[in-house]
């Protein structure tokens, strides 16, 4: 997770029951490379700025943008984990976790580096006493500095075709050709979908969509053997 904003609450790991710790840790030495992308905070009917004069859910943030999430994004200090801490995020009504993206690939300790600047560059930013103009001004050119460097690649057509197929890869020997195959059947599997909208040099924006109970519990996974092939079928 490579948030935008730099919370400065952080909350410890005991709050978390066992197991999901064990499986959150059980990642720190199989995982070679990642992705970096800027993760925030958005609003599923949003019409910004308007919104932030006529929408009775508008809460402002210190920056002025718009409270999606209860806490904002709340660090759990957890050292065993891929970049040794976990999120913790609760939603607000319509709030959604969104980011521009690409496909590229950076190994876990350049990653974790990026991630440890540009947290120590936001809680700076945050503390030190700045008029709000200034603040809302610098951590916008900050968003959009990380906007620019996730949205500079893209995919041609065919490989956007092409994307979701089991071992595909644009990386030679270094990919595998797994990743978005499997989220792409864990989606179909949850009675769930994911687009993809991309062209070179404008970037790549993925929507994962996921169904989600009245009752707010979890949907159980698809079980019927006629749903439409994956490729991971």
């Amino acid at each position: 997770m490579y948030e935008i904003e730099a919370n400065t609450r952080v909350e410890s790991a005991d709050q978390l029951p066992p197991e999901v710790l064990a499986a959150f840790g059980g990642l720190q030495n199989k995982l070679l490379k990642r992705t970096v992308l800027p993760w925030s905070e958005h609003c599923t009917e949003c019409v910004w700025p308007s919104c932030y004069s006529s929408c009775d859910l508008y809460s402002p943030r210190d920056d002025g943008k718009c409270r999606r999430f209860v806490d904002g994004m709340v660090r759990i200090n957890f050292p065993d984990a891929l970049n040794q801490y976990l999120l913790k995020i609760r939603f607000k009504q319509w709030g959604k976790l969104w980011t521009p993206a690409n496909v590229r690939l950076r190994s876990v300790q350049k990653a974790m580096s990026i991630e440890r600047w540009d947290n120590r560059l936001g809680t700076a930013l945050y503390q030190f006493p700045l008029p709000a103009p200034i603040r809302q001004t610098l951590s916008g050119k900050r968003y959009s500095f990380k906007k620019r460097m996730a949205l500079r690649a893209g995919m041609t057509e065919e490989v956007r075709r092409s994307c979701f197929n089991a071992f595909f890869t644009t990386k030679g020997q270094n990919g595998t050709g797994l990743g978005l195959a499997m989220v792409h059947g864990i989606a179909q599997h949850h009675s769930g979908s994911i687009d993809i909208v991309s062209a070179p040099g404008k970037g790549t924006t993925l929507t994962l969509r996921l169904p989600v109970s009245p009752t707010g519990a979890f949907p159980p996974p698809r079980s019927d053997k006629k749903r439409n092939p994956g490729p991971l079928a």
